[in-house]
């Protein structure tokens, strides 16, 4: 079990959660599943899917990952649309990211530490 399964699991038990964790996602465990996607960076999955030609100047990601995130449909374009059943889409997502850019792992631990409540 990874730090998205266990997002997932506490999300599960307090969905409305989702909007908190979405606005400030290193400062609670659940906010692992919309980090940004790249170190240093400000877009999570869902603002890279509602503007994929900004997150590909933006992000510095591959586009492979930017059209991951666009092809799925769980994952939606905007953050008042994320549901119970979006949240495996979320991991998934940043289990590429994490294996893409190992960066940004050690990034988000740093952030988690100091945004954290």
């Amino acid at each position: 079990m990874d730090r998205y399964d266990v997002a997932i699991a506490l999300l599960k038990k307090r969905p409305e959660l989702i909007g908190k964790a979405w606005i400030t996602p290193f400062a609670y465990p659940e906010g692992a599943l919309f980090e940004f996607a790249s170190s240093g960076r400000t877009m999570c999955p869902t603002q890279i899917k509602e503007n994929p030609e900004r997150a590909q100047h933006h992000c510095g990601i591959s586009i492979e990952i930017i059209d991951a995130i666009c092809d799925d449909d769980k994952i939606p374009d905007d953050s008042i649309d994320i549901t119970l059943d979006s949240l495996e889409s979320f991991a998934r997502v940043q289990r590429l990211l994490d294996e893409a850019y190992p960066e940004r792992v050690a990034y988000s631990a740093a952030r988690r530490a100091n945004d954290a409540y």
